[in-house]
């Protein structure tokens, strides 16, 4: 799904192209006269850390990743200098964790899954908030948004809900997928071509940025990504804490979509599927945000490459 989207590459600049030269010194044996200069045990070193650090360093970041990292940087400029270094990103309003936890806490390990062909013993407890989301974005992610059924809403629920191990709480899944369904943007995809939990990345600055949109939708003016949240708001002050924190990582799924497709993103929209009924926030200043991104990408390159010393890990 989304092949379609996805523009070729060709020529110079393709993902298959042999390189036309090297940064790297070639030393030619051709002549036994004038055998090569060989580095010092010192300069060997050093090309060697370096090497070793850039070769450590991780190429690939999620677009939640990249946002935690300019966030806690936030934080930690904040720390420092009483506020951060970009303009006022951090302010004061909210506490930093749990971060981005609708989308962090959504990642389950394989055993946790329910076999549909048996009866649980027992339904897993403590995390029932995180259950409810990821039953209610597994919803969206199955109805067909061209023609939603109430049939297949009231079952997709009650599946998700059991796969959750929270069958208590379809009602409150089916409140919240019904709050999503009635929303402009996805109204507008019964009729407009759509992607649901769209697969996206692509090169930005050093690192490649990866991540899944919940629902990329075609539209006259450009593409618009819908990003669905399960959070709990209880005022503006609430949603105007959390779309800050939400923002970049927004805009780094408009930068990826963009690179990968050729296509212009109009508009990033946060859907907060509340049980009162939904609430849609774009991101006001996504050009700006968009420059964040690729700022932070660059800054981070630039950080690994000055400390030759260090190796980032995986873990």
């Amino acid at each position: 799904a989304g092949a379609e989207l996805v523009r070729p590459l060709t020529g110079q600049g393709s993902l298959f192209a042999l390189p036309t030269d090297s940064a790297d010194p070639v030393i030619d044996l051709t002549d036994p006269a004038e055998p090569p200069t060989l580095p010092t045990v010192t300069d060997w070193r050093t090309h060697h850390r370096e090497r070793l650090a850039r070769a450590s360093e991780r190429s690939v970041m999620s677009a939640t990743a990249i946002a935690k990292e300019h966030y806690d940087r936030a934080l930690v400029d904040m720390a420092h200098y009483g506020e951060p270094d970009d303009g006022g990103y951090y302010d004061g309003s909210h506490e930093p964790a749990p971060y981005l936890d609708d989308d962090l806490d959504r990642a389950k390990d394989d055993t946790e899954l329910v076999n549909e062909e048996a009866i649980p013993q027992e339904f897993r407890r403590g995390r029932a908030g995180t259950s409810i989301g990821s039953a209610v974005h597994g919803v969206l992610q199955l109805i067909d948004l061209s023609e939603p059924d109430d049939a297949d809403v009231r079952a997709l629920c009650a599946s998700q809900a059991w796969v959750e191990s929270v069958p208590e709480h379809v009602e409150t899944i089916e409140v919240s997928v019904r709050s999503a369904l009635s929303t402009d943007i996805v109204v507008s995809c019964r009729t407009a071509r759509h992607w649901k939990e769209l697969f996206v990345a692509a090169p930005v600055g050093e690192i490649t940025i990866e991540g899944y949109v919940d629902l990329l939708v075609e539209t006259p003016d450009g593409l618009v990504i819908v990003d669905y949240k399960t959070d709990a708001v209880r005022s503006e002050r609430d949603i105007d804490a959390k779309l800050e924190r939400y923002s970049l990582q927004g805009a780094a799924y408009a930068v990826a979509v963009e690179m990968a497709t050729g296509m212009i993103v109009a508009d990033v929209q946060f859907v907060f599927a509340q049980a009162s009924g939904p609430i849609v926030r774009s991101i006001d200043d996504l050009a700006l945000r968009r420059r964040d991104v690729i700022a932070a990408s660059t800054r981070r390159a630039l950080t690994a490459q000055a400390d030759g010393s260090r190796v980032v890990s995986d873990q």
